[in-house]
């Protein structure tokens, strides 16, 4: 079981290390963070409790501005069951959230957003390296904590 769970570690790097070809300047990442105009693309996510699970999919955290678009998978326990198959995931749009950053070692910085009006969560707290790659931590109220890792980039405008 340890060698697969190293296993699966060891290919969460060389998948992050080969998504985030086109890294960001230090310069840039720290642009974007005072923007907050940015998107975190999720690769791969690890639950409290199991395994690290590869995404396929397009997972994504948006933030613009004055709106919060959360669109990530939850896998994990919750005390409450959801009423309907559209809460079992963090996908929410939020308008009314903090949004804080803070300068960490090594030119990273660590943004924490304190959603108020989607109730299964409580706050995401995303680390963001100097390179572009990004760690998110999701910590809800009624959920067991899970954590996702992948990239941020730029809001492309049309």
């Amino acid at each position: 079981m340890k060698m697969l769970q190293r296993t699966a570690i060891l290919f969460t790097i060389i998948l992050t290390s080969l998504s985030t070809k086109a890294q960001l300047s230090k310069d840039s990442v720290a642009a974007l963070v005072k923007s907050e105009s940015f998107i975190f693309y999720a690769s791969s996510v690890d639950p409290l409790r199991g395994t690290t699970r590869f995404l396929t999919g397009n997972y994504d955290l948006k933030v613009k501005g004055d709106s919060l678009v959360s669109y990530l998978p939850y896998f994990g326990r919750s005390q409450n069951a959801p009423i309907s198959p559209d809460e079992t995931g963090l996908i929410f749009t939020s308008t009314d959230f903090d949004y804080s950053f803070t300068p960490r070692k090594k030119n990273s910085w660590t943004v924490t957003f304190r959603v108020k009006d989607y109730t299964n969560l409580s706050k995401y707290v995303l680390t963001i390296y100097n390179d572009g790659s990004a760690d998110l931590m999701a910590t809800s109220n009624f959920r067991d904590q899970i954590s996702f890792r992948g990239y941020v980039r730029g809001i492309k405008e049309k």
